[in-house]
Protein backbone atom coordinates (compact mmCIF):
# COMPACT_ATOMS: atom_id res chain seq x y z
CA UNK A 1 0.00 0.00 0.00
CA UNK A 2 1.21 3.49 -1.13
CA UNK A 3 2.68 6.17 1.58
CA UNK A 4 -0.03 8.81 2.14
CA UNK A 5 1.53 11.09 4.87
CA UNK A 6 4.76 11.24 6.80
CA UNK A 7 5.52 13.33 10.04
CA UNK A 8 8.85 14.05 11.91
CA UNK A 9 9.33 16.06 15.18
CA UNK A 10 11.82 16.33 17.70
CA UNK A 11 12.36 13.37 20.49
CA UNK A 12 15.01 12.72 23.73
CA UNK A 13 17.69 10.03 22.97
CA UNK A 14 18.60 8.23 25.92
CA UNK A 15 21.55 10.91 26.24
CA UNK A 16 18.50 13.62 26.66
CA UNK A 17 20.27 14.76 23.30
CA UNK A 18 17.47 15.75 20.95
CA UNK A 19 16.64 13.23 17.88
CA UNK A 20 14.17 12.43 15.60
CA UNK A 21 11.08 10.78 15.68
CA UNK A 22 9.24 9.82 12.38
CA UNK A 23 5.79 8.98 11.41
CA UNK A 24 4.65 7.16 8.61
CA UNK A 25 0.94 6.34 7.62
CA UNK A 26 -0.98 3.70 4.88
CA UNK A 27 -3.70 1.96 4.40
CA UNK A 28 -2.15 -0.65 6.90
CA UNK A 29 -1.79 1.76 9.60
CA UNK A 30 1.11 4.11 11.51
CA UNK A 31 4.36 3.18 11.75
CA UNK A 32 7.32 5.32 13.43
CA UNK A 33 10.76 5.36 14.18
CA UNK A 34 12.91 6.97 16.80
CA UNK A 35 16.46 7.46 15.04
CA UNK A 36 19.47 6.96 17.33
CA UNK A 37 22.45 9.00 16.12
CA UNK A 38 26.60 9.03 16.53
CA UNK A 39 28.25 10.92 19.35
CA UNK A 40 29.97 14.14 18.44
CA UNK A 41 33.34 13.89 17.23
CA UNK A 42 32.78 10.25 16.32
CA UNK A 43 34.47 8.78 13.31
CA UNK A 44 31.69 8.66 10.39
CA UNK A 45 31.34 9.33 6.81
CA UNK A 46 27.56 10.53 6.75
CA UNK A 47 27.14 14.08 8.63
CA UNK A 48 24.21 13.68 11.48
CA UNK A 49 22.37 17.35 10.82
CA UNK A 50 22.04 19.46 13.94
CA UNK A 51 20.78 22.98 14.23
CA UNK A 52 24.41 24.37 15.65
CA UNK A 53 22.29 27.49 17.23
CA UNK A 54 24.08 28.37 19.98
CA UNK A 55 22.37 28.52 23.56
CA UNK A 56 19.61 26.27 22.40
CA UNK A 57 20.15 22.51 23.21
CA UNK A 58 23.77 22.99 22.85
CA UNK A 59 23.54 23.78 18.97
CA UNK A 60 22.47 19.44 19.34
CA UNK A 61 18.61 20.87 18.03
CA UNK A 62 17.25 18.52 15.05
CA UNK A 63 14.76 21.23 14.11
CA UNK A 64 16.37 21.50 10.57
CA UNK A 65 16.57 18.03 9.81
CA UNK A 66 12.91 17.99 10.81
CA UNK A 67 11.56 20.32 8.75
CA UNK A 68 13.77 19.04 6.18
CA UNK A 69 11.36 15.12 6.34
CA UNK A 70 8.07 17.32 6.69
CA UNK A 71 8.85 19.86 3.82
CA UNK A 72 11.29 17.76 0.93
CA UNK A 73 11.34 14.50 1.80
CA UNK A 74 7.71 13.74 2.26
CA UNK A 75 5.77 15.49 -0.53
CA UNK A 76 8.45 13.21 -2.81
CA UNK A 77 7.60 10.02 -1.13
CA UNK A 78 3.69 10.13 -1.07
CA UNK A 79 2.58 7.91 -3.41
CA UNK A 80 5.51 5.03 -3.17
CA UNK A 81 5.37 1.57 -2.28
CA UNK A 82 7.40 0.82 0.60
CA UNK A 83 6.81 -3.29 0.24
CA UNK A 84 8.17 -3.20 -3.03
CA UNK A 85 10.31 0.41 -3.76
CA UNK A 86 12.33 0.42 -0.23
CA UNK A 87 15.49 0.48 -2.52
CA UNK A 88 13.84 3.55 -4.48
CA UNK A 89 12.88 5.17 -1.41
CA UNK A 90 16.27 5.50 -0.25
CA UNK A 91 17.81 5.90 -3.15
CA UNK A 92 15.45 8.86 -4.02
CA UNK A 93 16.16 10.47 -0.29
CA UNK A 94 19.85 10.32 -1.43
CA UNK A 95 18.98 12.17 -4.59
CA UNK A 96 16.84 14.60 -2.58
CA UNK A 97 20.33 15.27 -0.49
CA UNK A 98 22.83 15.52 -3.38
CA UNK A 99 25.83 15.03 -0.85
CA UNK A 100 28.15 11.78 -0.68
CA UNK A 101 27.70 12.83 3.39
CA UNK A 102 23.86 13.12 3.24
CA UNK A 103 24.87 17.11 4.36
CA UNK A 104 21.72 18.55 3.45
CA UNK A 105 19.25 16.39 4.50
CA UNK A 106 21.04 14.94 7.08
CA UNK A 107 21.79 11.44 7.82
CA UNK A 108 19.84 11.50 10.78
CA UNK A 109 16.44 12.72 9.31
CA UNK A 110 16.95 9.99 5.85
CA UNK A 111 17.48 6.89 8.71
CA UNK A 112 14.30 7.71 10.45
CA UNK A 113 12.14 7.75 7.19
CA UNK A 114 14.31 5.07 5.86
CA UNK A 115 13.04 2.80 9.04
CA UNK A 116 9.77 3.96 9.17
CA UNK A 117 9.62 2.51 5.24
CA UNK A 118 10.72 -0.74 6.20
CA UNK A 119 8.17 -1.18 8.55
CA UNK A 120 5.50 -0.03 6.64
CA UNK A 121 6.76 -2.69 3.82
CA UNK A 122 7.01 -5.20 6.54
CA UNK A 123 3.07 -5.01 7.27
CA UNK A 124 2.40 -4.17 3.69
CA UNK A 125 4.04 -7.73 3.07
CA UNK A 126 2.41 -9.65 5.77
CA UNK A 127 5.67 -10.39 7.02
CA UNK A 128 7.16 -9.63 10.62
CA UNK A 129 10.22 -7.18 10.18
CA UNK A 130 12.61 -9.29 10.42
CA UNK A 131 11.36 -11.30 8.02
CA UNK A 132 10.82 -8.15 5.60
CA UNK A 133 14.52 -7.42 5.49
CA UNK A 134 15.99 -11.21 5.49
CA UNK A 135 13.42 -10.78 1.76
CA UNK A 136 15.10 -7.57 0.68
CA UNK A 137 18.48 -8.97 1.84
CA UNK A 138 18.13 -11.97 -0.78
CA UNK A 139 17.92 -14.18 2.47
CA UNK A 140 15.98 -17.45 3.62
CA UNK A 141 12.58 -15.90 5.40
CA UNK A 142 11.85 -20.09 6.19
CA UNK A 143 15.12 -20.20 8.66
CA UNK A 144 16.50 -17.92 11.31
CA UNK A 145 19.43 -17.72 13.90
CA UNK A 146 19.15 -15.58 16.71
CA UNK A 147 22.30 -13.58 17.97
CA UNK A 148 24.83 -13.58 20.52
CA UNK A 149 24.45 -10.55 23.11
CA UNK A 150 27.97 -8.83 23.15
CA UNK A 151 26.78 -6.68 26.16
CA UNK A 152 29.00 -3.78 26.63
CA UNK A 153 29.22 -3.82 30.45
CA UNK A 154 32.92 -2.15 31.12
CA UNK A 155 34.13 1.50 30.16
CA UNK A 156 37.76 2.95 29.88
CA UNK A 157 38.06 6.48 30.96
CA UNK A 158 40.39 9.52 30.26
CA UNK A 159 42.17 11.33 32.91
CA UNK A 160 44.41 14.61 33.22
CA UNK A 161 47.09 12.89 32.36
CA UNK A 162 45.90 11.71 28.71
CA UNK A 163 46.00 7.75 29.81
CA UNK A 164 42.69 6.08 29.21
CA UNK A 165 42.09 2.80 29.08
CA UNK A 166 40.67 0.30 26.24
CA UNK A 167 37.15 1.96 25.56
CA UNK A 168 35.00 -1.10 26.17
CA UNK A 169 34.52 -4.34 27.43
CA UNK A 170 31.88 -7.21 26.69
CA UNK A 171 30.61 -9.85 27.84
CA UNK A 172 29.31 -12.73 25.89
CA UNK A 173 27.17 -16.26 26.51
CA UNK A 174 28.25 -18.45 23.66
CA UNK A 175 27.83 -21.23 25.98
CA UNK A 176 23.93 -20.85 26.30
CA UNK A 177 21.30 -23.01 24.69
CA UNK A 178 18.76 -20.38 23.18
CA UNK A 179 18.73 -16.69 23.43
CA UNK A 180 16.35 -15.92 26.53
CA UNK A 181 19.64 -18.32 28.49
CA UNK A 182 21.92 -15.82 27.14
CA UNK A 183 20.38 -12.90 28.57
CA UNK A 184 19.78 -14.26 31.53
CA UNK A 185 23.75 -15.38 31.63
CA UNK A 186 24.82 -11.94 31.34
CA UNK A 187 22.28 -10.69 33.38
CA UNK A 188 23.64 -12.71 36.28
CA UNK A 189 27.42 -11.86 35.36
CA UNK A 190 26.48 -7.85 35.39
CA UNK A 191 24.85 -8.30 38.59
CA UNK A 192 28.40 -10.39 39.97
CA UNK A 193 30.50 -7.29 38.45
CA UNK A 194 28.42 -5.17 39.91
CA UNK A 195 29.39 -6.57 43.40
CA UNK A 196 33.32 -7.47 42.44
CA UNK A 197 33.58 -3.74 41.40
CA UNK A 198 31.64 -2.55 44.59
CA UNK A 199 34.51 -4.85 46.68
CA UNK A 200 37.47 -3.52 44.51
CA UNK A 201 37.43 -0.41 43.24
CA UNK A 202 36.17 2.54 45.03
CA UNK A 203 37.22 4.96 41.81
CA UNK A 204 34.47 3.55 39.45
CA UNK A 205 31.14 5.79 38.23
CA UNK A 206 28.46 4.68 36.31
CA UNK A 207 27.41 6.21 33.17
CA UNK A 208 24.07 6.71 31.05
CA UNK A 209 24.53 3.41 29.34
CA UNK A 210 24.77 1.42 32.68
CA UNK A 211 28.50 1.00 32.16
CA UNK A 212 30.86 0.53 35.13
CA UNK A 213 33.17 2.98 34.16
CA UNK A 214 36.86 2.49 36.08
CA UNK A 215 39.58 5.03 36.40
CA UNK A 216 42.92 4.35 33.82
CA UNK A 217 44.66 1.34 35.05
CA UNK A 218 46.35 -1.73 33.48
CA UNK A 219 44.96 -3.19 30.67
CA UNK A 220 44.67 -6.60 32.87
CA UNK A 221 42.56 -4.94 35.36
CA UNK A 222 39.10 -5.14 34.11
CA UNK A 223 39.50 -8.15 32.66
CA UNK A 224 40.20 -9.71 35.94
CA UNK A 225 37.24 -8.39 36.82
CA UNK A 226 35.22 -9.33 35.02
CA UNK A 227 36.73 -13.50 34.57
CA UNK A 228 35.81 -12.81 38.40
CA UNK A 229 32.53 -11.49 37.90
CA UNK A 230 32.03 -14.46 35.27
CA UNK A 231 33.69 -16.92 37.72
CA UNK A 232 31.09 -16.30 40.98
CA UNK A 233 28.06 -16.17 38.68
CA UNK A 234 29.12 -19.89 37.74
CA UNK A 235 29.66 -19.46 34.15
CA UNK A 236 32.61 -20.13 33.31
CA UNK A 237 33.63 -21.37 29.88
CA UNK A 238 29.82 -20.38 29.04
CA UNK A 239 31.00 -16.74 28.89
CA UNK A 240 33.59 -14.83 27.20
CA UNK A 241 34.74 -11.49 26.77
CA UNK A 242 35.09 -9.41 23.87
CA UNK A 243 37.05 -5.71 23.74
CA UNK A 244 36.65 -2.36 21.85
CA UNK A 245 40.30 -1.24 22.32
CA UNK A 246 39.45 2.21 20.01
CA UNK A 247 43.24 2.37 19.06
CA UNK A 248 42.38 5.44 17.28
CA UNK A 249 41.64 7.14 20.64
CA UNK A 250 45.08 6.60 21.79
CA UNK A 251 47.37 6.73 18.84
CA UNK A 252 49.85 9.57 19.01
CA UNK A 253 52.13 10.03 16.20
CA UNK A 254 52.17 6.12 15.47
CA UNK A 255 52.77 5.43 19.17
CA UNK A 256 49.94 4.08 21.22
CA UNK A 257 49.09 5.01 24.91
CA UNK A 258 47.81 2.02 26.40
CA UNK A 259 47.26 3.51 29.66
CA UNK A 260 49.41 1.44 31.23
CA UNK A 261 50.17 3.92 34.08
CA UNK A 262 53.80 4.61 32.85
CA UNK A 263 54.82 7.59 31.07
CA UNK A 264 56.10 5.86 27.89
CA UNK A 265 54.03 5.05 24.33
CA UNK A 266 53.55 1.45 23.17
CA UNK A 267 55.05 1.05 20.13
CA UNK A 268 53.39 -1.06 17.51
CA UNK A 269 54.85 -4.07 17.86
CA UNK A 270 54.82 -3.59 21.61
CA UNK A 271 50.80 -3.50 21.39
CA UNK A 272 50.81 -6.62 19.32
CA UNK A 273 52.37 -8.55 21.78
CA UNK A 274 50.36 -7.20 24.94
CA UNK A 275 46.81 -7.94 22.68
CA UNK A 276 48.61 -11.41 22.10
CA UNK A 277 49.77 -11.99 25.80
CA UNK A 278 45.92 -10.91 26.71
CA UNK A 279 44.31 -13.33 24.41
CA UNK A 280 46.48 -16.23 25.45
CA UNK A 281 45.69 -15.57 29.59
CA UNK A 282 41.76 -14.33 29.11
CA UNK A 283 39.15 -15.69 27.16
CA UNK A 284 39.04 -13.19 24.56
CA UNK A 285 37.21 -14.08 21.33
CA UNK A 286 36.46 -10.55 19.62
CA UNK A 287 38.74 -7.33 19.33
CA UNK A 288 37.55 -4.28 17.68
CA UNK A 289 39.95 -1.20 16.64
CA UNK A 290 42.68 -2.43 18.49
CA UNK A 291 45.05 0.58 15.87
CA UNK A 292 44.30 3.68 14.49
CA UNK A 293 41.81 3.82 11.53
CA UNK A 294 44.70 4.14 9.00
CA UNK A 295 47.57 2.14 10.87
CA UNK A 296 46.69 -1.06 7.61
CA UNK A 297 49.92 -2.91 8.27
CA UNK A 298 49.76 -3.38 11.85
CA UNK A 299 46.51 -4.31 11.65
CA UNK A 300 47.25 -7.00 9.15
CA UNK A 301 50.02 -7.94 10.99
CA UNK A 302 47.88 -8.27 14.00
CA UNK A 303 45.42 -10.86 12.26
CA UNK A 304 47.97 -12.33 10.72
CA UNK A 305 49.04 -13.71 13.91
CA UNK A 306 45.59 -14.62 15.51
CA UNK A 307 45.13 -16.98 11.92
CA UNK A 308 41.65 -16.49 12.61
CA UNK A 309 41.36 -17.70 15.67
CA UNK A 310 39.70 -14.25 17.44
CA UNK A 311 37.34 -11.95 15.39
CA UNK A 312 39.38 -8.76 14.51
CA UNK A 313 36.49 -6.10 13.90
CA UNK A 314 37.05 -3.28 11.86
CA UNK A 315 34.94 -0.46 13.61
CA UNK A 316 36.52 2.70 12.82
CA UNK A 317 38.77 1.43 10.64
CA UNK A 318 35.81 0.80 8.36
CA UNK A 319 32.73 2.85 9.28
CA UNK A 320 30.24 0.70 7.10
CA UNK A 321 32.42 1.68 3.82
CA UNK A 322 31.98 -0.38 1.05
CA UNK A 323 35.73 1.52 -0.12
CA UNK A 324 37.39 0.27 3.25
CA UNK A 325 35.81 -2.91 3.52
CA UNK A 326 37.06 -4.38 0.17
CA UNK A 327 40.92 -2.78 1.21
CA UNK A 328 40.41 -4.44 4.24
CA UNK A 329 39.75 -7.50 2.57
CA UNK A 330 42.53 -7.14 -0.18
CA UNK A 331 45.01 -6.58 2.54
CA UNK A 332 43.55 -8.75 5.30
CA UNK A 333 43.64 -6.20 8.09
CA UNK A 334 40.65 -7.96 9.63
CA UNK A 335 37.86 -10.36 9.22
CA UNK A 336 34.66 -8.87 10.89
CA UNK A 337 32.55 -5.76 10.08
CA UNK A 338 31.04 -3.19 12.47
CA UNK A 339 27.65 -2.50 11.42
CA UNK A 340 26.18 0.63 12.69
CA UNK A 341 23.64 1.69 10.72
CA UNK A 342 23.96 6.01 11.97
CA UNK A 343 27.18 5.73 10.03
CA UNK A 344 25.15 5.06 6.42
CA UNK A 345 22.24 6.64 6.45
CA UNK A 346 19.22 4.31 4.58
CA UNK A 347 18.09 0.42 5.58
CA UNK A 348 18.91 -0.48 2.18
CA UNK A 349 22.88 0.33 1.72
CA UNK A 350 23.13 -1.26 5.53
CA UNK A 351 21.81 -4.39 4.00
CA UNK A 352 24.05 -3.97 0.66
CA UNK A 353 27.22 -3.28 2.75
CA UNK A 354 26.20 -6.23 5.31
CA UNK A 355 25.77 -8.34 2.00
CA UNK A 356 29.20 -7.24 0.47
CA UNK A 357 30.95 -8.32 3.80
CA UNK A 358 29.49 -11.93 4.02
CA UNK A 359 30.31 -12.18 0.09
CA UNK A 360 33.72 -11.24 0.94
CA UNK A 361 34.08 -14.00 4.04
CA UNK A 362 34.16 -11.17 6.58
CA UNK A 363 31.55 -11.81 9.88
CA UNK A 364 28.99 -8.76 10.44
CA UNK A 365 28.78 -7.64 13.79
CA UNK A 366 25.17 -5.47 14.21
CA UNK A 367 26.38 -2.88 16.51
CA UNK A 368 23.94 -0.17 18.64
CA UNK A 369 25.42 3.33 18.72
CA UNK A 370 26.27 6.01 21.06
CA UNK A 371 23.30 8.12 21.32
CA UNK A 372 20.43 5.04 21.52
CA UNK A 373 16.89 5.42 21.76
CA UNK A 374 14.13 3.12 22.59
CA UNK A 375 13.49 1.47 19.16
CA UNK A 376 13.42 -2.01 18.68
CA UNK A 377 14.70 -2.00 15.09
CA UNK A 378 18.42 -3.36 15.79
CA UNK A 379 17.15 -6.40 16.94
CA UNK A 380 14.61 -7.55 13.54
CA UNK A 381 17.70 -6.21 11.96
CA UNK A 382 19.85 -8.85 13.15
CA UNK A 383 17.68 -11.31 12.97
CA UNK A 384 16.81 -10.51 9.71
CA UNK A 385 20.90 -10.43 8.55
CA UNK A 386 21.54 -13.39 10.18
CA UNK A 387 24.28 -11.53 11.68
CA UNK A 388 25.17 -14.07 14.64
CA UNK A 389 26.00 -11.07 17.45
CA UNK A 390 24.43 -7.91 18.50
CA UNK A 391 26.42 -5.14 20.29
CA UNK A 392 24.44 -3.53 22.53
CA UNK A 393 24.62 -2.12 26.29
CA UNK A 394 23.91 -3.19 29.93
CA UNK A 395 20.70 -4.86 30.73
CA UNK A 396 19.77 -2.22 33.04
CA UNK A 397 18.88 0.96 30.44
CA UNK A 398 15.79 0.81 28.39
CA UNK A 399 17.14 1.80 25.22
CA UNK A 400 19.23 -2.05 25.33
CA UNK A 401 16.54 -3.46 27.34
CA UNK A 402 14.03 -3.36 24.57
CA UNK A 403 16.24 -4.72 21.84
CA UNK A 404 17.02 -8.01 24.37
CA UNK A 405 13.09 -8.21 25.16
CA UNK A 406 12.35 -8.16 21.38
CA UNK A 407 14.84 -10.98 20.43
CA UNK A 408 13.50 -12.98 23.05
CA UNK A 409 9.96 -12.19 21.80
CA UNK A 410 11.14 -13.33 18.06
CA UNK A 411 12.59 -16.78 19.23
CA UNK A 412 9.55 -17.42 21.48
CA UNK A 413 7.25 -16.82 18.02
CA UNK A 414 9.21 -19.97 16.63
CA UNK A 415 8.62 -21.44 20.10
CA UNK A 416 4.86 -20.97 20.00
CA UNK A 417 4.23 -22.33 16.50
CA UNK A 418 6.59 -25.51 17.42
CA UNK A 419 9.27 -24.56 15.02
CA UNK A 420 12.38 -24.16 17.26
CA UNK A 421 14.19 -26.49 14.78
CA UNK A 422 14.15 -23.43 12.68
CA UNK A 423 15.31 -20.61 15.04
CA UNK A 424 18.79 -21.33 16.08
CA UNK A 425 20.97 -19.77 19.00
CA UNK A 426 24.15 -18.53 16.87
CA UNK A 427 26.23 -19.64 20.57
CA UNK A 428 29.73 -20.46 19.00
CA UNK A 429 29.29 -20.19 15.43
CA UNK A 430 28.43 -16.52 15.90
CA UNK A 431 31.01 -15.84 13.52
CA UNK A 432 29.31 -17.82 10.59
CA UNK A 433 25.83 -17.95 11.71
CA UNK A 434 25.01 -18.92 7.76
CA UNK A 435 26.93 -22.37 8.01
CA UNK A 436 25.44 -23.30 11.55
CA UNK A 437 22.24 -23.41 9.47
CA UNK A 438 24.23 -25.14 7.11
CA UNK A 439 25.37 -27.71 9.34
CA UNK A 440 21.97 -28.27 10.44
CA UNK A 441 20.45 -28.53 7.01
CA UNK A 442 18.80 -25.44 7.03
CA UNK A 443 19.14 -22.48 4.29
Amino acid sequence: MPIQDIWASERLDSTGIPTIQTKMTTEHGRFASLVPSSAPGEANDVCQLRDGVRGINGGKGVSRAVQGINEIIRPALIGLEPATQLKEIDRLMRKLDSTTNLSNLGANAILSVSMCAARAGAQASGLPLYKFIAKEAGMSLYNSVMPVPFMVVLKGRQNSSNKINFREFMIAPIGAASFREAVRLNTETYECLKNVIFEKDSGFTIDDQGRFVLLPRAPSYPLDLLVEAIRRAGHEGRIKIGINAAGQAFERNGLYDAGDGSQECWTRSQLISLYQDLAKKYPILLLEDPFGHDDWMTWTSLNASFKNELELVGGALLLSNPERLQYAKRSAACNALLLKITQIGTISDSLAIAKEAFNSGFSVVVSHSSSETTDDFLADLTVGLRAGHLKSGAPCRGEHVVKYNRLMEIEETFLQYGLPQNCLYAGKAFEDAGDLLARCHLT
